[in-house]
């Protein structure tokens, strides 16, 4: 064996990794080629076998055989060539040669009578290409016996075509090609081959199982349980659901994907498509960028060059966009998906894939958008030129639902259904539940007296206990005819909310027992977080997305929320610190006397003279320090230990900005007692009736982003609309800009109509009056009060009657309905000639309702769609006529409703509606029954 660390040309034939052909450019004791002397080779050639005069059978070999050395004519390069006699075979007509051209690496095959004997001044210039083979590999294939259930790897005497293509990408991309000779047999030199990729040497064998240091932070342990049964799924091709407590992470599902799609060659009669192969939903921006990110830091996607994109509602922005020519693997939302489906349909005629990342969020939260893009899938890859084409759908999640249920039964083909979760794989296989309380001194009574010793069919049933001795006593006193229940006591008061909603999802009868108990323990989860700060998206947004498992506080405590600020009139306010678009941290500016300018002229004065260091930084003090020409009050409200670093870092609150972060412990200040006294002027200020779009649950950067730059720092004038602590809800809040040269002042923007003109905020018209009802003390009723099952109405003596708010609009051929409900999730909605049935739950509420119609409507043309996170139906009218009324039967609630000529704004666009009858919020209210927990 011979060590040698030789450079090599790009190489000029791949034909496995067995098989290499390539140039020899330097190394030690090699004499690098000389391109002109092969250039002169080839003009000599092609002048002396193209001479008139030449006589061709004196050039003929005697005998052609393998290993003959000669000289063939290519057609590919026009030129005559030195070649090597591979094999001779009998054509159609006439024998023939497959010949390899040493100096090029190719073969060709030609004619007997073609060949030439070469002249010996042709042959003193070596072999310009050589053979060569990657060391220390081999090639395996998959075992698969018949007649057993299992596959091993085996070795090979070919290669697979996915290994060939791989290592031609990855010399595709290098931009070194660099080699260590280990030995030669047989003509062929075994080499360790190196590739330099983006300033990086790899070993292309092992590149994929070197576990670089830096990578051991990642503490990734290999696929876990649900990923063994997933990735080989996915990496076949198969449609793939996964549902596993790790089914909110992508590389559950990424790396057979990426491996999938880059041995899976796009076909030729999709090449001259537009649009990407692959493209992946997720439930929000958040997760698009994580994906992103983990996408780009990928290796295996270099040349799948995945892209993002995110639209707001804008309508123009969807028609300018353009995906990328060369992107095949496309990160979105549905709801931007479906954007631009509506602008431009033809950007995805390439998609064979289909990713449904968190495939059960994406159900709660876009049924109608998921609905639409699945058909659009299956009219794309349903086309006859499409029949050799992948096609596959991924879905991954952490929770079976009725939206996957669906997903597998219509659109699916021969499914991978991986389900690791056991109450979720209950779910599946409707597993019928059984709820029982007692206390826990009865539990074994209740238990057997709750069995069916003699069922008229054949069942199981499931006993869950606390401990093993349960278990033997249980199984002793039910012997023989052994069944299993599941019992919930006093002392599982923890698990109660958990479990029913787990009870709700798989459709169970709700005992009222249970639900009352469950009214008491949501009680005192409530009771506990007195201390806690009030809920950051109630603040907001006016509701809270879960309040059932939020950690924050959803009621009004009055020693801590006791207002601080006036609740009404005009006042200057200067944002400072922009958390999101709509909540920001400032002062709010008195034009009189403002203490706080008054303070900072002090301070500077001070510190001008004297700067004392903190000696020791103390958490819950209070310093000063010193940001370019301005000192700043702070409070520390972290100290680390410093151990042997020289300078540390503390966590500090700027009191009168009202931003929190880092800053060097050395650059704090000793603040004298009188600059002490005048309280934090920071004020949380939160901008009212905005929220972000599709539901998110928080701001896209993008508009926080452009809202801080043009807001920041700048004093706006804003009306208080209500004081709650040291928050402050405003609306509107403008910047006024003074003429030069009069006193007049003219509106230079108004805030929220620039969150709105972003294209990723929507309107949120119930804001205040939320609000108003939970600090009226209103909410804390309806928020804790008990989920109640309908099939219990009549034996239970709480109010079961609650009034969404309904607006409703007709024009001679349809009626569109509005319901009231922020971000309802588990819809269903039911389309009949005479009525709609419509249900939902919102923070663990169930709302149900049946609206008996005053006229007939077409159920198969009827829709309904989420728009602006709220419900919206669209039924169509049987005949051409204006109604009435909305339903059938007056109740209560519902008054008369008015005929007016207005503006009615749908899909974001204005009609002028010279015929239409507009029925009002306040008017019309229809009776739901509402579930609480």
């Amino acid at each position: 064996a011979w060590y040698i660390i030789c450079t090599l040309s790009v190489l000029c034939q791949i034909e496995d990794p067995g098989c290499l052909w390539a140039r020899v450019l330097k190394g030690p004791g090699i004499q690098p080629d000389s391109p002109e002397e092969y250039e002169n080779l080839r003009v000599k050639m092609n002048l002396f076998y193209h001479e008139v005069d030449l006589d061709v059978q004196k050039l003929k070999p005697a005998e052609l055989k393998e290993g003959l050395v000669c000289v063939v004519f290519s057609l590919a390069l026009k030129s005559w060539c030195r070649a090597v006699v591979e094999s001779v075979f009998q054509g159609m007509v006439e024998t023939q040669a497959w010949c390899l051209l040493v100096d090029h690496g190719d073969r060709i095959i030609v004619r007997a009578d073609d060949v030439r004997t070469p002249l010996e001044k042709f042959l003193q210039l070596p072999f310009r290409v050589r053979r060569f083979k990657l060391a220390g590999i081999r090639p395996m294939t998959l075992q698969v016996p018949i007649s057993e259930n299992t596959a091993e790897l085996v070795p090979s005497s070919t290669w697979d075509s996915s290994a060939t293509k791989y290592l031609h990408n990855l010399l595709q991309v290098s931009t070194l090609v660099e080699a260590v000779l280990c030995e030669t047999q047989a003509g062929c030199s075994a080499i360790e081959l190196y590739l330099t990729i983006n300033n990086t040497k790899v070993n292309c064998v092992y590149m994929t199982l070197f576990c670089h240091p830096q990578n051991t932070g990642l503490k990734y342990n290999g696929p876990n349980v649900a990923e063994s049964y997933c990735w080989p799924a996915v990496a076949r091709g198969f449609d793939t659901v996964l549902v596993s407590h790790s089914g909110d992470n992508p590389l559950s599902y990424i790396p057979p994907l990426l491996m999938l799609l880059q041995t899976v060659s796009v076909v030729s009669s999709l090449a001259a498509r537009t649009g990407p192969t692959a493209v992946i939903l997720c439930p929000g921006w958040e997760k698009v960028q994580t994906l992103l990110e983990l996408l780009e830091d990928s290796k295996a996607t270099y040349n799948l060059h995945p892209t993002s994109v995110l639209l707001g509602v804008d309508q123009e922005e969807p028609k300018k966009f353009k995906i990328p020519r060369n992107c095949q693997l496309l990160v979105t939302t549905p709801f931007t998906m479906m954007r631009l489906l509506d602008a431009q349909c033809f950007l995805f005629l390439r998609l064979c894939h289909l990713v449904l990342d968190e495939a059960d969020v994406l159900y709660s939260q876009a049924p109608e958008q998921m609905s639409v893009i699945l058909k659009h899938f299956q009219k794309v890859v349903s086309g006859e030129e499409r029949s050799s084409c992948p096609r596959q759908i991924i879905a991954v999640g952490s929770r079976w639902s009725a939206g996957i249920e669906a997903l597998v039964r219509e659109h699916m083909i021969y499914p991978s259904v991986i389900i690791t979760v056991m109450e979720e794989a209950a779910l599946y296989g409707r597993v019928h539940q059984r709820v029982q309380l007692c206390l826990d001194c009865d539990k074994i009574s209740v238990l057997l007296g709750s069995l069916d010793f003699h069922p008229p069919k054949p069942q199981k049933t499931l006993i869950i206990t606390n401990s093993a001795e349960e278990t033997e006593h249980v199984y002793k006193s039910s012997s023989p005819a052994a069944q299993s229940v599941l019992l919930l006591s006093e002392l599982n008061a923890r698990h109660v909310c958990g479990v029913l909603r787990y009870l709700r999802r798989s459709g169970a009868l709700l005992p009222p027992e249970l639900l009352q108990f469950a009214l008491g323990v949501q009680q005192a989860k409530e009771e506990q977080k007195t201390d806690r700060p009030l809920c950051s998206s109630l603040k907001s947004f006016g509701f809270c997305r879960d309040s059932t498992v939020c950690p924050d506080r959803h009621m009004i405590n009055k020693s801590l929320d006791h207002p601080k600020h006036p609740d009404s009139g005009t006042v200057m306010v200067l944002p400072l610190c922009i958390k999101s678009a709509n909540v920001y941290s400032g002062r709010i500016v008195s034009q009189k006397d403002d203490c706080y300018e008054t303070l900072a002229a002090e301070m500077n004065a001070h510190y001008a003279s004297e700067r004392r260091c903190a000696v020791e930084v103390l958490k819950g003090e209070l310093y000063a320090i010193q940001e370019e020409n301005i000192y700043n009050r702070v409070r520390v409200m972290e100290v680390p230990e410093k151990g042997e670093q020289l300078f540390s870092s503390v966590t500090a609150c700027f009191i009168d900005e009202g931003r929190t972060q880092e800053v060097k412990s050395h650059q704090l200040l000793q603040l004298p007692p009188q600059f002490q006294d005048l309280p934090g002027q920071a004020v949380e200020l939160i901008l009212c009736r905005a929220q972000p779009v599709d539901g998110e649950v928080d701001w896209n950067p993008k508009v926080t982003r452009a809202i801080s730059q043009k807001i920041r720092g700048k004093l706006h004038q804003a009306r208080v609309v209500m004081s709650v602590g040291n928050t402050v809800w405003v609306d509107p809040m403008v910047r006024m800009t003074r003429v030069p040269g009069l006193k007049t002042y003219i509106n230079e923007y108004n805030v929220h109509a620039e969150i709105l003109a972003s294209g990723f905020g929507v309107n949120n018209p119930q804001h205040l009056e939320l609000l108003k009802r939970v600090f009226q003390g209103d909410e804390n009723a309806s928020t804790l009060q008990h989920l109640t099952d309908d099939r219990f109405i009549t034996n239970t003596q709480i109010s079961l009657i609650f009034h969404p708010q309904i607006k409703w609009f007709q024009r001679s051929e349809l009626v569109t309905i509005y319901i009231k409900l922020i971000s309802p999730v588990m819809q269903k909605c039911e389309f009949h000639s005479d009525a709609v049935i419509y249900s939902g739950y919102v923070n663990d509420r169930h709302y149900y309702t049946k609206l008996e119609l005053s006229g007939d409507i077409i159920a198969e043309e009827s829709s309904w769609e989420m728009r602006c996170n709220e419900p919206v139906m669209k039924l169509k009218k049987k005949e051409k006529q204006d109604w009435s009324s909305l339903l059938k039967h007056k109740r209560r609630a519902v008054t008369s409703a008015l005929r007016a000529t207005a503006t009615v704004t749908e899909d974001n666009r204005s009609h002028r509606l010279n015929s239409c009858t507009l029925h009002s919020l306040a008017e019309i209210q229809i009776h739901f029954i509402v579930q609480l927990s």
